[in-house]
């Protein structure tokens, strides 16, 4: 079971609120007069940036006639809401959009990535996470650095404890072998994730998708699938690229992200190959070294 997070109950209760309006008929601005909002309190409800005051919550329950039976979700699901998360310490370091990723990331159930170009960061080995933050292509100063590497190992706590996420990483091959930062940072780091998969083998997943393999083109930017135990949550997706990063809640997109990911690791070496890859990369790195 996934743990608590403000930002996945605050995201359900938009969810819902959104489909029992549609079942009612109910349009917002007649919803807002009849229970006293304004339609930009309600927006911020529905986005995620507020959260209903308790007499409110119990207002809107009863004006949409929820379900008994869910009446008492809804209210815990605002008392999740207004918990802190962790991950609000570090505002001034990352914009809504990141935060809210990482909101997510941490009351998923099932989270499956891609990358192309670097490790990801949930299996990210210290060093290499500081040379990351440090290179010309980092953050600017060396106190930021640190603050950044304690954001993203606070973030891989995820895959530890009797909440552990599933995490699914296809790798390319070429994520492997390239060592911007010298060969033995890339030989520790490449260490470091057949440690996580020797540690966690019900739970964390690599797979290498071999140099020459067609399926290195199906994905071409850095994909983050999350999936939640709540079966009122799709599956939401993140992409990124080397200019910028987006959420994409979009069913349609998402879906189609969900489909391409699903064929590409159908066709990918099994974890043993994979693990083969990995350490035939650290014999030719460190012949390297």
């Amino acid at each position: 079971m996934a743990p608590s997070s403000p930002t996945v109950a605050r995201w359900e209760l938009a969810v819902r609120f959104k489909q029992r309006l549609d079942e009612l008929s109910i349009k917002v601005p007649a919803l807002c007069k009849a229970i006293g909002f304004t339609p930009a309190y309600w927006s911020h409800v529905v986005t995620g940036r507020s959260v209903l005051s308790e007499e409110k919550m119990h207002k809107l329950i009863e004006h949409l006639d929820f379900p008994a039976d869910q009446r008492a979700e809804l209210l815990a699901l605002r008392a999740e809401a207004k918990e802190p998360g962790w991950w609000n310490k570090y505002a001034a370091l990352f914009g809504d959009e990141l935060l809210r990723l990482y909101g997510l990331e941490h009351g998923a159930q099932r989270i499956r990535v891609h990358e192309g170009v670097i490790v990801p960061a949930m299996l990210q080995a210290p060093d290499y996470m500081r040379a990351l933050m440090t290179s010309p292509y980092g953050v600017r100063s060396a106190v930021e650095a640190d603050k950044y590497v304690e954001a993203r190992m606070r973030r891989q706590k995820r895959l530890d404890g009797p909440d552990a996420v599933h995490f699914t990483a296809m790798l390319t091959e070429a994520v492997l072998l390239q060592h911007p930062w010298g060969p033995k940072v890339q030989i520790a780091q490449l260490r470091h994730i057949k440690s996580l998969i020797e540690a966690h083998p019900d739970t964390v997943d690599v797979r290498v998708i071999p140099l020459g393999a067609p399926e290195c083109a199906a994905l071409s930017g850095n994909v983050y699938l999350l999936d939640f135990e709540s079966c009122w949550l799709p599956t939401v997706a993140w992409f990124e690229n080397a200019l910028f990063g987006a959420l994409v809640e979009d069913p349609v997109q998402a879906r189609n992200l969900n489909y391409v990911y699903n064929n590409v690791f159908a066709a990918m070496p099994d974890q043993g190959r994979s693990l083969d890859l990995i350490d035939q990369a650290v014999r030719t790195l460190t012949s390297l070294a």
